[in-house]
Order: structure tokens, then sequence, then C-alpha cells
């Protein structure tokens, strides 16, 4: 396996809805230049938004590790490519909700409690 980078990326603005994306996890195999092509994973985080402090940094690199989900074969061994890279796939958010339903509706389902206990504990 080879190292992760982190860089800093400029340029990202606000969406439509006013919010800001912080980071950025992608695979390096075909999704950036070839400067990052040593590089099994690359996470971006957004210069724009200032330097977050070291908590919150590592809060948004943890996020983004999580999104690489490795893939394996049927035998249980990790994949990889003929380039001997390892295989990962873009894991999606455990939960995705907005702010509003949850203050109208509490946590309706178990992904919404889970989270909130973890929050908790």
């Amino acid at each position: 396996m080879r190292p992760i980078v982190i860089a800093w990326r400029k340029g990202w603005r606000p969406d439509a809805d006013n919010h800001v994306q912080l980071g950025q996890y992608a695979a390096s195999e075909g999704d950036l230049d070839r400067e990052l092509d040593k590089f099994d994973f690359v996470i971006l985080i957004n210069e724009s938004t200032g330097r977050p402090e070291r908590r919150s940094q590592a809060g948004i690199i943890d996020h983004e590790l999580c999104h690489a989900q490795i893939v394996y074969d049927s035998d249980g061994s990790r994949s990889a490519t003929i380039r001997n890279r390892l295989v990962c796939r873009i894991r999606k958010h455990d939960v995705e909700e907005f702010r509003d339903v949850v203050q109208r509706h509490g946590l309706y389902t178990a992904d919404l409690a889970e989270i909130a206990k973890a929050a908790i504990n």
C-alpha cells in the first residue's frame, strides 16, 4: 500500500445552500494529476475556509478516510489493481438528514439514534 497525501485545495466556494465543502477523499487512480500518482489516497482540505484548528482538521481527515472502503475479493483478500494498487470504493455517509427534520420529528430512524448515542458518549 502506498501512502496517503493530504493537500490544501483553493477555490471551493459555498454551494447554492451556502454550505462549504470542508474536505474530499479521492482514490488517486485516474482521479487526480500524475503528480499524485504515487499515492493511494488523496484527501483535499478546503483552504478557502482558513486552516482549521487541529481538532477540526483531525475530524475532517478522519471523516474523509471513512469514505475509503477497501474492496475484498471472494477469498477475503484485499483486491488490488494490475499496478498493485489497493482497490477502494467511496463509501457513503452513515446518516444524511436535515437539522430541521430532526427538530420536528426527533430521532425517527435507528441510524439517527445511533449517531446521537455516539455523540453523547
